[in-house]
């Protein structure tokens, strides 16, 4: 099995084309590569590496907006829930948001926005094949 056709298994998101996962897996093979100092992946870290991937695609579905997309007044409020709000303050007219309890609030920060976050997590896994460099 390929590291694509294993991507594509963990991925049910029709909107995420072959092109994205495919970025999405050369993209984290060459901070593999750097955070190792090698030059090929091994075999035993091909599901590691794909998982990687996997966690970069939907981070990144997850919290890009497209370019081409524009939020009206009607979509941002429809994205707030009634829990969301933490404070109200009708002196000076306050409202706070806090997003937390909403579900795309949990998604995102379980993801960090950086691969570099994504490779730490995977840090036990890519350590042993880690290489010194002087």
């Amino acid at each position: 099995m390929t590291i694509l056709e294993i991507v594509k298994a963990k991925i049910k998101n029709e909107a995420i084309t072959e092109l994205d996962i495919q970025l999405a897996i050369s993209e984290v093979e060459e901070v593999i590569k750097n955070y190792c100092n090698i030059d090929t992946i091994p075999e035993a870290l091909k599901f590691t590496w794909a998982n990687m991937a996997v966690d970069l695609i939907r981070y990144q579905y997850e919290s890009n907006i497209g370019e081409d997309d524009v939020l009206g007044e009607d979509d941002v409020l429809a994205g707030i829930d009634v829990s969301d709000v933490s404070n109200l303050k009708i002196g000076d007219t306050q409202i706070a948001l806090q997003g937390n309890n909403s579900e795309r609030g949990r998604i995102l920060k379980s993801h960090r926005p950086n691969l570099d976050q994504i490779v730490m997590n995977n840090k036990e896994q890519l350590n042993r094949f880690r290489r010194m460099v002087w």
